[in-house]
């Protein structure tokens, strides 16, 4: 997938999640011109506690439109053993329009999110907004600070348990350069006498392979 594409899938989750947020909030915002003594006090663990639900519920809605984008870029392989001309143009008109209705959808949800969000913010009171600002907080440090490091701590998690249980001292090693960690004694010992074994073995193999071959070719057929 271009780069482009993937900015613009990414930009939809985002814009789309701060949509789907204001959508959650709108029923029971109140208007500007009401009288903020009417508005409910609500405590800031009940503020907070409601701002990382509609974070979530605003992430799994705002996939709706990413999986629609992401059908429409998706291009697989296709193979056959004999292509005519006109299911060549057929195949390459259907991924044309699926790409231009990509740049249709895409933008379209972007630009629609933004704009309702801005609607919402310049028609609800000072409070209401701070709510959808903390929702839209939360929601910024799932996508761009959580989501990351639980993906790097699993990642980093299957090496240590590679490391610690797969018993190869050569993948062991190459994975403790990649990972920048301290170098291993006991490993390193390991690998080289294992160096030297395979060495020996395959000169044991070479001068057995010379010698095979020699006495073939003393064969007089």
């Amino acid at each position: 997938t271009p780069a482009k594409e993937q900015a613009l899938v990414l930009s939809v989750q985002v814009f789309g999640s701060m949509w789907s947020a204001a959508m959650w909030y709108e029923g029971e915002s109140s208007s500007y011109g009401d009288d903020p003594r009417c508005a409910k006090s609500e405590r800031f663990v009940v503020v907070l506690a409601r701002s990382i639900m509609v974070s979530f519920l605003s992430l799994f809605f705002a996939s709706i439109p990413m999986l629609v984008l992401g059908i429409l870029s998706a291009r697989k392989f296709m193979f056959k053993e004999s292509w005519t001309l006109e299911e060549v143009r057929k195949q390459l008109r259907s991924w044309r329009i699926k790409k231009i209705m990509f740049w249709i959808i895409g933008p379209f949800v972007v630009v629609f999110s933004i704009v309702f969000s801005t609607a919402f913010l310049a028609n609800v009171t000072s409070d209401d907004g701070l709510k959808w600002l903390l929702s839209a907080t939360v929601l910024f440090m799932k996508l761009f600070l959580l989501r990351p490091l639980l993906v790097g701590a699993v990642f980093v998690g299957l090496a240590f348990l590679s490391l610690r249980w797969y018993a190869d001292p050569f993948l062991q090693r190459k994975a403790r350069d990649r990972l920048c960690l301290a170098p291993d004694a006991e490993l390193d010992q390991q690998a080289s006498e294992l160096d030297n074994g395979e060495m020996q073995q395959a000169m044991t193999l070479g001068v057995v392979g010379g010698e095979e071959n020699h006495d073939f070719a003393d064969i007089d057929f």
